[in-house]
């Protein structure tokens, strides 16, 4: 009988409810990151961020789109990923950029052409292509004379 109302009471108890668990806390980003890092030279940082594991979860707004932050130290790491493109975007935009974009289509289109030239002659004369036979340059087999 005692052993009956024991597992009575302490089924009761395993099943009493909990009480609700409190929500992850949103605080100003000023409070979390130097004031250094949540402003500059094309971006800016939302000024509330939510906090989720202990860890700030900032969101940085630029021209380049929105990106996400998950602490302050990645939140140095994205700025300084913007910035980047940022330049990046800047030489995109002038001569010099385009001249090397130039030059590379053309050594790539000529080693293209080289490669389609190269496989067509061998097409057209089978022949070749079974004397064909390409020796390689070091081997760890030692030749016999």
């Amino acid at each position: 009988m005692l052993a009956l109302g024991l597992v009575l009471v302490t089924t009761r108890l395993l099943a009493a409810e909990l009480p609700p668990a409190e929500s992850m806390p949103t605080l100003d980003a000023a409070t979390l990151a130097p004031a250094a890092l949540l402003k500059g030279a094309g971006y800016t940082v939302d000024a509330t961020v939510p906090v989720v594991g202990y860890m700030g979860q900032f969101t940085l707004r630029a021209p380049a789109g929105t990106f996400k932050a998950d602490g302050t130290e990645m939140l140095a790491i994205r700025i300084s990923e913007l910035t980047a493109i940022a330049r990046l975007s800047r030489l995109s935009q002038t001569g010099v950029f385009a001249d090397a974009l130039a030059a590379s289509a053309v050594k790539k289109r000529a080693a293209i052409g080289w490669r389609i030239r190269s496989r067509q002659s061998r097409a057209c004369r089978p022949a070749s292509t079974v004397s064909f036979n390409p020796q390689p340059r070091h081997s760890r087999v030692p030749r016999k004379p």
